[in-house]
């Protein structure tokens, strides 16, 4: 009787038996009763199945498989195997191998576990979006390394790690220094031994429209909101090839929609949106994913830190229940379950792309 292993790989010399080509499709498996690999062959046809009881002697290679149907042209019905029929041998190369399946998806889904012990580099991470990212990666039993410009908020959030059961490490700097950067690749790998994630969340607002944006403010969100991401993804990426690792870009809904008033923040998260698609079109054969998400209004520290007042402030948020179509602003955690998700095995088959997370406030063009 077949044990139900399908194993499809097997020597260039093997052949495959006569009655094989009369069937509609081809299983190659392990029977319990023999020391070999059987063919059981299914016709349409007749409705006929059972093992064709050809023994191939040659050892199984490779991961398990698929059904091989066999009504495809001969050319191509095993040319994804090692061996082919004896017709149409000499056409059979000329169908592309497949990839294996990814481990989750052989073993019937992803798994919790996958996640522990991941080494993930969080910018931004003392506050809003990044700290509530840097604690959820830390309860899920990954290794993460915090960074932010304030030595004294990191260590809040290392304390908060650590109550989770988190591993954490704290790595103050500032990402618009380019010596920082790099500073942070190598303590991490010292710490951790190498770079699973990484989560750009580091990000800065400013007001201003094109008459009033001077170009201090200008080149500052450029290079916090923009060049940030791309060197550290640039630094990060040898260590993320090596784990065929990936990075989940923080940018906005104000990357996919215009508004008024903040044009140097709309310009940058649109850049890096674009950053997101390109990089990630060019490391995808690496293994490597790139993935962006895009928030709507977030209860953050971001608009007061623009200058905006707390009554102002109070008011914005108020106004906000009113320009997203689910009636809320939303919350880091609901941001930072996201990023997670993008971060994980889950997501093995996503790349290139950003997400809203905006409680619809993208649909509209309400200001």
């Amino acid at each position: 009787m077949w044990d139900g292993i399908i194993s499809p790989v097997f020597a260039a010399s093997d052949e495959i038996p006569a009655e094989a080509e009369e069937c509609s499709s081809i299983i190659v498996g392990k029977d319990a009763s023999a020391t070999g690999e059987v063919l059981f062959g299914h016709n349409e046809d007749n409705g006929n199945n059972g093992a064709l009881r050809a023994v191939l002697q040659a050892p199984v290679q490779g991961e398990p498989s698929r059904v091989h149907h066999t009504k495809r042209p001969r050319s191509e019905q095993f040319a994804d195997l090692s061996f082919v029929p004896r017709k149409g041998r000499e056409r059979a190369g000329r169908r592309r191998k497949e990839a294996p399946l990814p481990q989750h998806s052989r073993r019937g889904g992803f798994q919790m576990d996958d996640m522990k012990g991941k080494v993930a580099i969080i910018t931004g991470a003392s506050s809003g979006i990044g700290r509530a990212t840097a604690l959820k990666f830390a309860a899920e039993g990954c290794r993460v390394a915090v960074v932010a410009r304030t030595a004294g908020k990191l260590a809040e959030v290392v304390a908060e790690a650590a109550s989770l059961g988190g591993e954490v490490k704290p790595i103050a700097a500032d990402v618009t220094s380019t010596a920082d950067i790099a500073r942070v690749i190598e303590e991490t790998v010292s710490a951790f031994g190498g770079i699973d994630i990484l989560v750009n969340a580091a990000g800065i607002l400013k007001s201003g429209s094109i008459e009033s944006t001077s170009l201090e403010d200008w080149d500052y969100l450029m290079n916090v909101n923009v060049r940030a991401p791309f060197l550290l993804t640039q630094k990060a990426m040898p260590y993320l090839v090596e784990r065929k690792g990936n990075v989940v870009n923080v940018s906005s809904v104000n990357g996919v929609r215009a508004f008024p008033n903040v044009l140097a923040y709309c310009v940058s998260k649109a850049a890096l949106d674009q950053l997101t698609h390109c990089v990630a079109l060019e490391v995808a054969s690496n293994g490597v994913r790139i993935n962006a998400v895009n928030p709507g209004v977030t209860l953050t520290h971001l608009h007061r830190a623009s200058g905006m007042d707390e009554e102002a402030y109070a008011k914005f948020l108020e106004r906000s229940k009113t320009t997203h179509p689910l009636g809320r602003v939303g919350r880091p955690e609901e941001v930072a379950d996201l990023i997670f998700f993008l971060a994980s095995p889950k997501a093995g088959w996503i790349t290139g792309g950003s997400y809203a997370i905006d409680g619809g406030r993208g649909q509209t063009c309400l200001r």
